[in-house]
């Protein structure tokens, strides 16, 4: 995990703004099944990475979830990897928490990543990327795609986004 200032990040020649921002990059391992996954998550002037493994259906579960919030019968979306338990000696700790600021549409999806370390290695991040439920929903629509493997990168601005088949590479 890295924090730090970001960069312009640019797909299909269409620049996204960096006031807030997810980037989702897919490193071949051994899909379908598990996924490496390179996350870049950017707001005001915070950002994180974290370089995590996932299952594919973890993606899709979360997309739908996103693309029907907040009328999916929850106020809240949750998803969790990993463990801050001591006990539990998880590598790290990623969670993500949507849930609606304000009933005019208004929402947040705070993020908190850990990477489980002692001092002076320990790496903690805990920011809220601010959006309308519009965006979120395009961002739910993005990850269910994203899941079907068929993408290397996902970005995603806070209102918009897209996916890039070779991740730049052409």
């Amino acid at each position: 995990m890295e924090t730090g200032a970001l960069t312009c990040h640019v797909v299909h020649g269409k620049a996204f703004r960096m006031s807030t921002l997810i980037r989702l990059e897919r490193i071949p391992y051994e899909e379908p099944h598990h996924l490496e996954l390179w996350l870049t998550v950017a707001s005001d002037g915070f950002s994180a990475h974290l370089t995590s493994y996932v299952n594919a259906d973890d993606l899709r579960r979360l997309g739908a979830a996103f693309s029907e919030f907040p009328f999916g019968g929850s106020a809240e979306v949750r998803y969790e990897l990993g463990s801050e338990g001591p006990g539990d000696r998880a590598a790290y700790y990623l969670r993500l928490r949507l849930y609606l600021v304000r009933p005019t549409g208004a929402s947040g999806i705070e993020i908190r990543i850990n990477n489980n370390e002692e001092p002076p290695t320990r790496r903690l991040a805990e920011f809220t990327l601010r959006s309308e439920v519009a965006g979120v929903n395009r961002l739910g629509a993005l990850l269910t795609t994203f899941s079907k493997l068929d993408h290397r990168v996902l970005v995603w601005d806070g209102v918009d986004g897209a996916l890039d088949p070779d991740g730049g590479a052409s």
